[in-house]
C-alpha cells in the first residue's frame, strides 16, 4: 500500500509537473505572443509616423514652394511695375521739357515776329514821312517859281 501511495504520488508529480510545464510553455508562449504583437505593433507604428512625418514634411515643402513662388512673382511684378513707372515719368518729364521748350521757341518767335512787324512798319512810316517830306519839298519848290 505504501508502494502503491509512492506509486500514485510520483504518478501526481509528474502529471503536475508534466502540467505546470504546460502551463509555463503556454504562459510563456503568450508572452512572446504579446512581445511579438507588440514589437509588430510598434514597428507598424513607427512605419506610420515616418509616412506621416514624410507626407506632412512633402505637404510643407510643396506649401512653401507656392508661397515662395507667389512672393518671387509678386516682387517680379512690383519691380516691373516699377520700372514701368520711372519709364512712364521720365518719358513724360522729357515731354514737359519738350513742351516747354516749345513753348520757349513761341515765345521768341513771337517776339521776333512782332520786333520785325515793328520794325517793319516803322520802316513804312519814316519811307512815307521822306516820300511826303520830298513831295511837299518838291511842291515848294515849284509853287515859289
Amino acid at each position: 500500500t505504501f508502494a502503491s501511495f509512492l506509486a500514485s504520488f510520483a504518478s501526481f508529480l509528474a502529471c503536475f509537473f508534466s502540467a505546470f510545464a504546460s502551463f509555463l510553455a503556454a504562459f510563456f508562449s503568450v508572452f512572446a505572443s504579446f512581445f511579438a504583437a507588440f514589437a509588430s505593433f510598434l514597428a507598424s507604428f513607427a512605419s506610420f509616423l515616418a509616412c506621416f512625418f514624410s507626407a506632412f514634411a512633402s505637404f510643407l515643402a510643396a506649401f512653401f514652394s507656392v508661397f515662395a513662388s507667389f512672393f518671387a512673382a509678386f516682387a517680379s511684378f512690383l519691380a516691373s511695375f516699377a520700372s514701368f513707372l520711372a519709364c512712364f515719368f521720365s518719358a513724360f518729364a522729357s515731354f514737359l521739357a519738350a513742351f516747354c521748350s516749345f513753348l520757349s521757341f513761341f515765345a521768341c518767335f513771337r517776339s521776333s515776329f512782332l520786333a520785325a512787324l515793328s520794325f517793319c512798319l516803322c520802316s513804312f512810316r519814316a519811307f512815307l514821312s521822306a516820300f511826303f517830306f520830298l513831295r511837299s519839298s518838291l511842291f515848294a519848290s515849284f509853287s515859289f517859281r
